[in-house]
């Protein structure tokens, strides 16, 4: 044991004294001092400032910042919020949940067997009636309620008693969904028996089945619960969404889906507003995502690509919504950080589909040079139709695993933050797109960066010894990365010559643009396409595509969120420390590796990347402004004796 500390003391020593690593160090403190206290650290740390002066403009007064305003807005919220609580229709439908959930599950058991045989029944009528074949969906559903109903029939509590105590029910409705567990006591908290009422509901619903298919009421009952949960508790709609992002591909229509759940939870939010129940703040970086919205809904009002350009349009609109919608829903870091950690667990799980797809031998091989890149089988895409689209979804979400793994409690939890972020990596690997593996290691590199100075110092080291790298890695992944700008790849040569079309497009059309979405770039590009490379439904470029939508007004946009983004973290980066400024730099890790893999693809052109995007974004927002609201009461308490601004950016 002695000679081991020996060893352990000696290394040491010679770490210490050595004059390479000496140099090493003292370059990496130079480095950082100077990007903290010079040019950079001063711009990079202004969003403070900025939006202290926002506050105070006459563009702060209008949107409602000023402190000392009493607008007509605030009467209209009064009065509409007194007359909402006052009518027959609220006062009826808010008992409706404490209703259901006080009923007993012998009376769900009830319905169940009673919707369950009147399918059947039904079934077999229309059978003879018309003569058709017996429908076989509704027999096996009518079947599955029954067997359903008959462990539900033995169990003497209330919905709302069974919700509480399931393992289940509480880690979805009370640690996923963040529903607090006072939401499940209903009115007097016993069991209600109202078996007429199943029985009559069962029967009606049941005869329906003769006209609709019993899965699609099933469905539509479910769908209505969810409405009225959303309804009551917009931030349950902003987490189920969070969750159940990557997942939403097992439905037919997922865009719609996600689009109208963003809608239905920004409706909840508007009421819940208006009845005084909320709050709306709109920082700088929220003025301008709003603005940015904007110009996105024009250009699809304005654009060449008619209804479907509209379409496209109304869609990035409405999850653009998402933006402003989390930064006022979300208020605590308790609440920001939960956001972050659905995410990132939805992440971890997507990952290792797609390890299991790719093991499997379900990879795709389309977008895939086959004669350059015969060695390679195929490309993960998860729960993605397309591997660079998983691939950006991944390099968004690894900071947050990155986080966990670091910051987690327990040897349990760790070991599943690690375990999610190593698939993620080899989920990342397999869809072998070299765009997202650049935005990776920028990511990750910065992420680290920011963690500790001391990985400046391994990076020049690593330096040193990068010829080395490739021999410890495996070399279909070193060939697929060096083949980055060879034009001998059909994939490079499309994309090379896409960006000279796009950019002899741009010449013609940059300060107005075309419109959004690909009906009006697959109309206008062509033009000016080279020969062979006409058929493209994007620019391959971030910028380039922002720019050819919305002109050169909306590419300024989104270039002033984007610096005022980065600002607003580093500003909070430079105060604090530990898992603060390490939950802040994920988020900003995150937004910047799809920036880095924007420059070589439209990261954009799945909706679903587009809102994981913006949501990453708000919830570092929101987490910030949590941050900046505890320092302020901080201060408050404080004496400007004992008040201490600001932590130094090297630990």
């Amino acid at each position: 044991m002695r000679s081991k500390l020996n060893i352990k003391e000696k290394l040491s020593h010679q770490a210490k004294t050595s004059v390479i690593l000496f140099a090493f160090k003292t370059a990496a403190t130079w480095l950082y001092l100077n990007l903290a206290h010079g040019i950079f650290g001063r711009f990079f740390t202004a969003y403070e400032r900025e939006e202290e002066c926002f506050e105070g403009s006459v563009t702060g007064f209008i949107a409602g910042s000023h402190p000392g305003k009493k607008t007509l807005i605030r009467r209209m919220r009064r009065r509409f919020a007194a007359a909402f609580e006052n009518s027959l229709l609220l006062s009826a439908l808010g008992r409706v949940p404490g209703y259901m959930l006080s009923l007993g599950m012998r009376v769900y058991s009830t319905f169940f067997i009673v919707f369950g045989f009147y399918s059947v029944a039904m079934a077999l009528l229309k059978r003879v009636i018309t003569g058709e074949a017996v429908n076989d969906n509704a027999i096996i559903c009518g079947g599955i309620l029954v067997i359903i109903a008959i462990p539900l029939a033995l169990i003497k509590r209330s919905l709302a008693q069974v919700l509480r105590e399931a393992s289940i029910s509480r880690l979805i409705l009370i640690r996923l969904l963040r529903i607090h567990e006072d939401k499940l006591y209903p009115p007097g908290d016993k069991e209600n028996v109202r078996y007429s009422m199943a029985l009559v509901l069962g029967m009606v619903l049941g005869a329906l089945t003769y006209f609709v298919e019993p899965t699609a009421l099933i469905a539509a009952v479910a769908m209505l619960v969810l409405v009225w949960v959303v309804l009551s508790l917009p931030e349950v709609g902003i987490m189920a969404l969070l969750s159940a992002v990557p997942f939403l591909s097992i439905f037919k229509h997922p865009t719609l889906l996600l689009a109208c759940g963003v809608l239905l939870t920004t409706v909840s939010y508007f009421i819940k507003y208006l009845r005084g129940k909320r709050t709306m703040r709109f920082g700088l970086v929220g003025v301008f995502v709003s603005l940015f919205s904007v110009m996105i809904l024009l250009g699809g009002i304005v654009s060449v690509g008619g209804k479907a350009s509209l379409s496209s349009a109304l869609v990035y609109f409405i999850l653009l919504q998402g933006f402003n919608l989390i930064v006022n829903l979300f208020r605590t870091r308790d609440d920001c950080r939960h956001a972050l950690t659905v995410l990132a667990v939805s992440g971890g799980i997507a990952g290792l589909y797609g390890v299991i797809q790719y093991l499997l031998g379900n990879a795709t091989a389309d977008w895939l040079d086959t004669e350059m890149f015969a060695y390679i089988e195929g490309r993960a895409t998860s729960f993605f139709d397309n591997p660079n689209v998983f691939g950006a979804y991944l390099i968004a979400i690894l900071p947050l695993l990155l986080l966990m793994m670091i910051y987690s409690a327990g040897i349990k939890k760790k070991f599943l933050s690690m375990f999610s972020a190593l698939v993620s990596i080899v989920a990342l690997v397999w869809t072998w797109s070299r765009g997202a593996w650049l935005g990776a290691i920028f990511g990750i590199v910065v992420f680290f960066l920011i963690f500790s100075y001391k990985t400046l110092q391994v990076l020049l080291a690593g330096g040193l010894c990068l010829p080395l790298v490739g021999s410890f890695l495996p070399q279909d992944v070193v060939s697929r990365f060096l083949s980055i700008g060879n034009m001998s790849d059909s994939s490079t040569y499309y994309r090379v010559y896409t960006w000279r079309g796009v950019g002899r497009m741009l010449e013609r059309v940059w300060a107005s643009g075309i419109g959004v979405g690909s009906a009006a770039f697959e109309q206008v590009y062509p033009l000016f396409a080279y020969v062979g490379i006409e058929a493209t439904p994007h620019a391959h470029n971030l910028i380039m595509q922002v720019l050819c939508e919305t002109g050169i007004a909306g590419a300024l946009t989104f270039a002033i969120i984007m610096i005022l983004f980065v600002q607003n973290c580093f500003g909070a980066i430079v105060k604090h420390s530990g898992k603060q400024r390490m939950t802040v730099a994920a988020g900003l890790c995150g937004i910047l590796s799809m920036l880095v893999m924007g420059l070589a693809d439209n990261i954009w052109y799945n909706y679903r990347v587009f809102f994981v995007f913006w949501s990453i974004m708000a919830l570092t927002v929101a987490y910030i402004n949590a941050l900046r609201s505890e320092d302020r009461d901080v201060h408050e308490e404080m004496s400007p004796e004992s008040a201490q601004v600001g932590v130094n950016i090297i630990e």
